[in-house]
């Protein structure tokens, strides 16, 4: 693969995930050896990006993405994201990426969408979602 700056492989990346390509995006974006770490623990390699990848799938089907913050300094990416799907919301998701040999190399979710606490009207807390995110209450 011919060498890409951080923002060339980050801007793939954004664009492969809004189109729901998540295979495309491992196989050109991604690391072989790459470390996701979230507070469910870590996933390893491009297997460990398609389960968190078909997670979010799952909660959130064809989501609506809304790209808050991004920025690219050297190798390093940040991203502060939401999302929408149906009743389900993610609010304050974020991750920052490191580029190494046009790969992202390893990715540090701050706050995933597996991270976020359930909030119901008037900020009470009920029981979590299975991925931890906000479902808007009736």
């Amino acid at each position: 693969m011919a060498h890409r700056s951080t923002k060339e492989v980050f801007e793939d990346h954004l664009a492969t995930r809004e189109k729901h390509q998540l295979g495309a995006d491992v196989g050109r974006n991604y690391a072989e050896d790459c470390i996701i770490m979230t507070r469910r623990g870590s996933f390893h390699g491009h297997d460990g990006v398609r389960e968190l990848g078909t997670r979010l799938q799952h909660e959130l089907p064809n989501g609506h993405y809304r790209y808050k913050t991004v920025g690219v300094e050297g190798r390093v990416a940040f991203l502060i994201w939401d999302a929408r799907a149906g009743e389900t919301t993610v609010d304050d998701g974020a991750g920052s990426f490191q580029n190494r040999l046009s790969v992202l190399r390893c990715a540090h979710p701050c706050r995933t969408w597996m991270d976020m606490a359930a909030r119901g009207p008037r900020g009470t807390r009920p029981a979590r979602s299975p991925a931890h995110c906000t479902r808007r209450m009736r």
